[in-house]
Formats: structure tokens, C-alpha cells, sequence
């Protein structure tokens, strides 16, 4: 997990939030944990919704269906494939517009790509300051826009 010790640069953090998902992308679930903070312990349902939200909202289009689509039966955690065709869009959306982040830390979302196509889904996330002052990635929620 990235610290650093004064406001980074907005460029360094999307960089972060890329590398999250790329760990997504490649089935590094431990990894992509690990790599930020998260404001709630809801990993494993917010993986599940964005299996939801992106996979079988596919899958509806071309007609297809899932035996289970529930948190328990765990068929989205079974075959991690489905995370290979997920990407972020190439603008973040801050609450201020400079480059650096705000002292106090800040708030900013992504778009969600998958399989090529832009969908309705978006990634929060927060610049955070902790208890020692350095600045930290935080994941807030993965959502429908």
C-alpha cells in the first residue's frame, strides 16, 4: 500500500487506482485488497455487485444466464475470468481541479469500462490522511452510477 508523506500529486494516485485494477484484472484478489485502504469491510460483497453490474449485466445482453447469481453460492468467485475484461475510464473526476491533492485529503470517482464498452458503474475512492499524517488510497465503493 502506497503512503506518501505530503499531498501526492493527482497523477501518482490514479496511477495507484490503475494498479489496483489491474491486480483485478488479473485475478490478484489478496493483492488488490491489500493495495488500498477501505473505508468499509465489504470486500467481498463489493466484488460480488461488481460482478454483477458488469459480468451479468453482459451476459443479459447476449442472452445468457448464470446457474447462481448469489453473494453465498459463489459462483463469481469460482472463475475469476470475467475480471480480465474490466478497465477504468482515462478521466478521474476530482472535487478541485488543481493537480496536487488538498491538504486535508480528497474525494474523486472513475467511470468503469468493461469488455471495450463504458458502463454504469463507477469507483469512489478518497485521498486520506491517517493518524501519522502520511496520505493514503481509500477505496469508499464500487456502485451503478
Amino acid at each position: 500500500m502506497k503512503i506518501w508523506a505530503e499531498p501526492p500529486r493527482k497523477a501518482e494516485v490514479e496511477d495507484e487506482v490503475k494498479r489496483f485494477f489491474d491486480l483485478l484484472r488479473e485475478g490478484e484478489l489478496d493483492a488488490a485488497r491489500e493495495a488500498v485502504v477501505h473505508r468499509y469491510d465489504d470486500w467481498e460483497s463489493q466484488l460480488w455487485s461488481l460482478w454483477q453490474d458488469t459480468y451479468l449485466v453482459y451476459l443479459e445482453e447476449v442472452d445468457r444466464e448464470v446457474d447462481d447469481d448469489s453473494l453465498e453460492g459463489g459462483l463469481w468467485r469460482g472463475d475469476l475470468d470475467w475480471l480480465q475484461d474490466l478497465g477504468v475510464a482515462e478521466t478521474f473526476h476530482w472535487d478541485e481541479e488543481a493537480e496536487q491533492v488538498a491538504p486535508r485529503g480528497e474525494h474523486f470517482y472513475v467511470g468503469l469500462i468493461y469488455r471495450g464498452e463504458v458502463v454504469d458503474v463507477s469507483a469512489d475512492f478518497q485521498v486520506v490522511v491517517d493518524e501519522a499524517g502520511g496520505y493514503r488510497l481509500q477505496r469508499e465503493t464500487i456502485h451503478m452510477s
